[in-house]
């Protein structure tokens, strides 16, 4: 996909909501999610094609942590 059209759709994003993030690569959004997640949180992602692994990636980072 397009950075730079993910960058801006974060930023149009962000003006109505303080904790919107663009935070790059799908690896790269797991391991920002791993620094600030907290049991019970959830998080939504937006996005095309393949965004959906960012759940795996995160389940892979959790598990890193045990």
């Amino acid at each position: 996909g397009d950075p730079s059209a993910a960058r801006e759709l974060a930023q149009a994003t962000a003006k109505y909501h303080e904790a919107v993030r663009y935070s790059g690569s799908l690896p790269d959004t797991a391991a920002h999610l791993k620094e600030y997640l907290q049991p019970g949180d959830v998080v939504v992602t937006m996005g095309a094609g393949d965004v959906h692994k960012v759940r795996e990636l995160v389940k892979q980072e959790a598990r890193s942590r045990e």
